[in-house]
């Protein structure tokens, strides 16, 4: 059997031409009028065998020239010459409507990424379909970094023993008596705070941050009119205590003794925090302009000296914690 190619006709193998059209397999098939014929050009229409056929979309008409002779249809530049779409009021306010939607969207998106990175995170992944998946998962690993950090730099990640973390602290340094013995006891946490004149050591080289070794010995606690005398002779405008407050000033020796790639280590008060008698933190909004000694950055083998300052409740006897984030801080009593 053999199959005609122009109108799918099966016929015998016996036979020369297709019943059906009459063509023959060396015959050629007009695209614009059906005629079959066995030349390069169409003898019915003169349409030729490597013509391209356009059907115009507007209209219907068929044609081999670029445009259409019926509506005007530009087929290069797809363009219709008598046919304009304009859509109607309905389709327009759908669209405003769903513009709008998504630049409501992408503020809210926005806003959350700086301000609750999770939310925002989220809600990027559930709304923004048109950002690019790369920036998106850029955007995502960077937030969950920042997460880790935090999480990791918070105090409430470090419990103690409660959480299976290992107190490291090495053994602490104590002067007794202007004497030097070291003392295994686990001086320095909150049950057992470090005393006037006691040498209790640092060491956060296996941490995320502060990442340093230094020793810290409280030299001297300053309060009430002692202390007030202190502050405005640093500054004449530094605010006085109000009713039933009033200042405590406790005094830190800090001396350097390793840092991490032996980088520069930054003390400062706000490394600092009291709590009072009950457990509860005292505010750290609190500045003093000309307070001398200040303490100062420092490299290995340095040494500085200032203060720890509060406003607190006059009679307490509050306790001073350095770095609390990391196994809860090392703690300082500053009772006699």
């Amino acid at each position: 059997m053999k199959h005609c190619p122009y109108c799918g006709t099966n016929y015998e193998t016996s036979m020369h031409n297709c019943p059906s059209c009459g063509a023959v397999e060396a015959e050629n098939k007009c695209a614009s009028c059906g005629t079959v014929h066995n030349a390069k050009y169409c003898p019915n229409c003169g349409f030729g065998i490597n013509d391209v056929l356009n059907q115009c979309p507007n209209c219907g008409k068929k044609t081999k020239e670029n445009f259409c002779s019926n509506c005007g249809f530009n087929f290069i530049d797809k363009i219709s010459a008598a046919v304009i779409y304009a859509p109607s009021q309905d389709e327009y306010e759908k669209v405003k409507s769903e513009w709008k939607t998504e630049k409501i969207k992408k503020t809210w998106v926005i806003v959350l990424l700086i301000l609750f990175p999770p939310a925002g995170m989220l809600l990027m992944w559930l709304w923004m379909k048109g950002w690019d998946k790369i920036t998106k998962a850029l955007i995502s690993v960077a937030i969950t970094v920042w997460l880790f950090l935090l999480l990791a730099a918070s105090p409430d990640n470090f419990p103690g023993d409660e959480s299976g973390i290992t107190d490291t602290r090495p053994t602490v340094t104590t002067d007794y008596n202007n004497g030097n013995e070291n003392n295994s006891d686990s001086i320095g946490t909150r049950s057992n705070p470090a005393k006037l004149n006691q040498t209790v050591t640092f060491n956060g080289m296996a941490e995320i941050f502060d990442k340093y070794v230094v020793e810290l010995t409280v030299t001297e606690v300053l309060r009430g009119e002692e202390a007030w005398d202190l502050v405005k002779s640093g500054n004449q405008f530094n605010s006085k205590p109000e009713e039933g407050k009033e200042y405590m000033l406790v005094r830190f020796n800090v001396k350097a003794l390793e840092s991490k790639k032996n980088k520069k280590i930054i003390i400062n008060d706000a490394k600092f925090y009291f709590y009072n008698k009950s457990g509860v933190k005292y505010s750290n909004f609190v500045s003093i302009a000309g307070l001398s000694p200040r303490f100062s950055g420092m490299y290995p083998g340095g040494e500085t000296e200032g203060y720890a300052y509060a406003i607190i409740d006059e009679g307490d006897e509050p306790l001073v914690v350095f770095l609390e984030r990391y196994n809860q801080g090392i703690w300082f009593s500053t009772s006699e």
